[in-house]
């Protein structure tokens, strides 16, 4: 049986950044297209075998990072 009290306890610490663009197309006298974009990421992290639900190999700890991709559009109206 699994002892759920060792899951998902394993701590870890990485660095983070994230770097952004955008633009802002005019359409109409106080209406502009707003378009945006951001990267972000992290450093390498570890996490142990006995973090998972099932039996990985004994090969040490899993190395992974975590990162993703936002684009956002949208309309600013200027009042």
């Amino acid at each position: 049986m699994l002892n759920n009290s060792s899951v998902y306890s394993n701590e870890e610490a990485a660095l983070a950044w994230q770097v952004g663009a955008g633009l802002a197309l005019p359409i109409a006298d106080n209406v502009k297209l707003d378009l945006r974009y951001r990267y972000f990421a992290t450093t390498d992290i570890s996490i142990s075998s006995e973090s998972f639900f099932y039996a990985a190999a004994d090969d040490g700890p899993v190395k992974t990072h975590v990162s993703s991709h936002s684009v956002l559009l949208g309309l600013r109206v200027d009042i």
